[in-house]
């Protein structure tokens, strides 16, 4: 199950694409489970500077060191104690890390385990800089999920539950950080939580305000309102955001794809369209990032 000389690179078409030789063989790569507990040079080297595309869910913390890492087009500056989730399809760009940069990460494939906690599943990131007592409690989860996944050949019940109960933490800082963050009525963020759920559950969302608006039974006006106050952006913003996390996606995973046909699928008129909206949100076009990206 581990394979101590080499790092795999999952990527859902052809896992094992990309061998890389780990001196640490302290980490954990198989078809279920990607494990990392100590971040080597070595995949510092590879990680570094390049924009990545993650096709698991992802939980990652920071037990020593410092980073500013781009996920999901929005950059975090990260530290000791730091939490980050990842739903499936993320991106991420390492901008630079510390010399004692070291997160403890874990990555799983498993539907049925993500999939409990409707809330994370229909989030496409979350960052929490945990309190000490919290801090305690994730690693020592991190450490016990290697103790489990070292002994078995397949996710068996007590790494699911491992698993589950790190998603349990994870989700239930995620929800205390939405309390503290929220200044209007619970209404208002309730509109929030609907909006974010409509923009991320489709496979191409609608680009429209009114559609959402529609959706959530509130005038575009409103919507806009109450996104704005609460994110400090307007609701068109994380539209677009969307539309470029999924052309991402689809620039990678089908290389032969015209950027007209991409546009056309998510709704965005003309490869013009997208090529403005894509460069007012990442400062780059989508055909310089597709040169740069790695499968993980």
């Amino acid at each position: 199950m581990n394979d101590n000389n080499g790092i795999y690179f999952i990527d859902e078409k052809t896992r094992e694409k990309m061998r890389v030789f780990d001196m640490a063989g302290k980490n954990i790569f198989t078809s279920y489970l990607t494990l990392i507990m100590d971040f080597s040079p070595y995949i510092s080297r590879i990680v570094f500077g390049k924009t990545l595309k993650n096709t698991d869910y992802r939980i990652i913390y920071v037990k020593q060191g410092s980073a500013v890492i781009i996920f999901n087009l929005v950059e975090y500056e990260l530290k000791q104690g730091s939490l980050v989730y990842l739903n499936k399809n993320s991106t991420i760009t390492t901008k630079w890390v510390s010399p004692d940069y070291n997160p403890l990460t874990v990555g799983f494939d498993t539907e049925t385990i993500a999939q409990k906690y409707t809330d994370l599943a229909f989030c496409d990131s979350v960052f929490i800089q945990t309190s000490d007592k919290d801090s305690e409690s994730i690693a020592s989860s991190f450490y016990l999920l290697y103790t489990f996944a070292e002994k078995s050949s397949r996710m068996d019940a007590g790494m699911e539950g491992v698993l589950m109960a790190m998603l349990n933490i994870v989700n239930n800082l995620k929800n205390d950080e939405i309390e503290k963050f929220s200044s209007t009525t619970k209404i208002g963020n309730r509109i929030i939580k609907l909006f974010m759920f409509y923009l991320n559950i489709e496979k191409y969302p609608e680009r429209s305000v009114q559609s959402y608006a529609e959706k959530i039974k509130v005038s575009p006006d409103h919507l806009s309102k109450i996104v704005k106050k609460e994110t400090g952006y307007s609701p068109s913003y994380w539209i677009d955001r969307r539309t470029v996390q999924i052309t991402q996606v689809m620039l990678c995973e089908n290389p032969k794809m015209s950027l007209d046909d991409i546009a056309k699928i998510l709704h965005c008129g003309s490869d013009a369209q997208l090529i403005k909206i894509y460069k007012r949100v990442t400062g780059e076009t989508p055909g310089e990032y597709r040169k740069k990206y790695i499968p993980i």
